[in-house]
């Protein structure tokens, strides 16, 4: 399979931007080379209005409303499936800036089933995090991007001071003598605490990039799984100032080991993802399937932020397109506050949620109902027995079939309409098999 990557909201080392508070990834999947066999149409959309390469901020609105139907039926021939991931920068600015600083494996006055309870060290995070203000959170942000070790501890200590006369904001004892034995451990011992980095590539692995890229790499690899295919190009937009880090990271991830990871609670993790697949930075200007992702991240960005779309772009196939695939997380509405209430991040913070489907499972037949749809799926029973006429032995005049076909019957009739029986009976002096599967 191939997959076309594209983004938005890329504020680079800008992390608070007011103006773009969300990063978003999205990926158009395919199980054939979509530019060889769709590039031809989607260069045609693109000539109606002068220009090589459909590019939907260049369009608009208005020039997009009049493509929307064949891009639609383009879509429709590809037979796509589609994955978004939304992150919310500022929640990886507090979460990062609790696993950096709480991390018991460097920091000895913070206990390690913290970090290794999933449920306890979820909630440790989001009580962290809600200390935490604008000002607060950008301090700490530009001592872990700063290129001098001297000035990046510095500005670590003066990040916990300022925390740590928050912490008895908490309204649990045990949060607040967790995390400010762990703040003071980290004034005392900066060097202990791993917050500069020498690299612009290790330093890039802190952006919302690298978390959005992680969250796509997994939603491939489950798409991957649903199709029995492998993934054999994923081609990402070139514009992406990232190209080093993010080629970093897909080898990280295809060539990590297929064993599962074992954690506390029954949790089991396996890091590895779309292994023997290749990345190609490619332009946009080059592949029909990143200018189709490209376009449907465009409107998608807009309807995020509340703007109206018009009626072929949304409702005939842009939403739909994006709701019959996967999505790392609900569109939720902003809040003034810096964090939600713990209740909004429990529900928004799920990954690969599965939005509703069409009705494809009615098209292949799965579901059945009324008398049309019991004399079709008896018409079907009877065909595959009458292939099998050869194998069917005589019981007191009856045709039945033998004990492994008639299990391989019932199992059949079941995966299509649920808990049903195979029966054999005579007709007009004819021997047939005829099923009553009720719904």
């Amino acid at each position: 399979m191939f997959a076309y990557v594209d983004e938005t909201g890329n504020t680079g080392a800008r992390l608070l931007d007011d103006d773009q508070p969300l990063f978003i990834t999205a990926a158009l999947m395919t199980r054939s080379n979509f530019d060889t066999r769709f590039g031809a149409q989607v260069r045609e959309l693109a000539r109606r209005f002068d220009d090589d390469e459909l590019h939907a901020s260049k369009l608009g609105v208005g020039r997009l409303e009049q493509i929307a139907p064949d891009l639609l039926s383009t879509l429709r021939r590809a037979g796509p499936s589609f994955f978004v991931s939304i992150v919310e920068k500022r929640y990886v600015l507090g979460t990062k800036a609790f696993h950096t600083l709480l991390d018991p494996a460097e920091n000895r006055a913070v206990p390690t089933q913290i970090f290794l309870m999933r449920p306890v060290h979820m909630t440790m995070a989001f009580k962290f995090a809600w200390l935490l203000d604008e000002k607060i959170a950008q301090l700490f942000w530009d001592a872990l991007m700063e290129v001098n070790a001297n000035r990046a501890r510095e500005k670590l200590i003066q990040f916990c001071g300022r925390v740590l006369e928050r912490v008895e904001r908490l309204p649990d004892a045990r949060s607040r003598e967790v995390i400010g034995e762990g703040l003071t451990w980290a004034m005392a011992n900066p060097e202990a605490i791993d917050i500069f980095s020498e690299d612009k590539v290790a330093r890039q692995g802190h952006l919302p990039n690298t978390v959005g890229f992680g969250n796509l790499l997994a939603g491939v690899e489950t798409q991957s799984t649903e199709w029995s295919r492998p993934v054999e190009v994923i081609r990402h937009d070139r514009q992406s100032e990232f190209a080093a880090s993010l080629g970093f990271w897909h080898d990280f991830y295809a060539n990590a080991g297929a064993d599962f990871i074992d954690m506390p609670l029954g949790e089991r993790v396996m890091l590895r993802r779309v292994f023997g697949s290749r990345l190609e930075i490619t332009s946009a200007r080059d592949s029909a399937g990143i200018q189709v992702t490209g376009v449907i991240l465009w409107l998608l960005s807009r309807s995020l932020r509340g703007q109206d779309l018009p009626p072929a772009a949304s409702r005939s196939w842009t939403m739909r397109a994006v709701e019959a695939g996967r999505t790392s997380s609900r569109p939720k509405q902003s809040t003034p506050t810096w964090l939600p209430r713990l209740s909004e991040w429990r529900r928004t913070s799920r990954i690969r949620r599965r939005w509703p489907a069409p009705r494809s499972c009615i098209r292949s037949g799965r579901r059945t109902g009324g008398r049309r749809s019991r004399t079709i799926l008896r018409q079907r029973v009877q065909r595959l027995v009458a292939v099998k006429s050869n194998k069917r032995r005589r019981l007191g005049g009856l045709a039945e079939p033998s004990r492994a076909n008639r299990a391989g019957l019932r199992n059949w009739a079941r995966g299509h309409c649920g808990n049903g029986k195979v029966v054999a009976r005579r007709k007009s002096g004819t021997h047939r098999l005829s099923g009553y599967l009720p719904r």
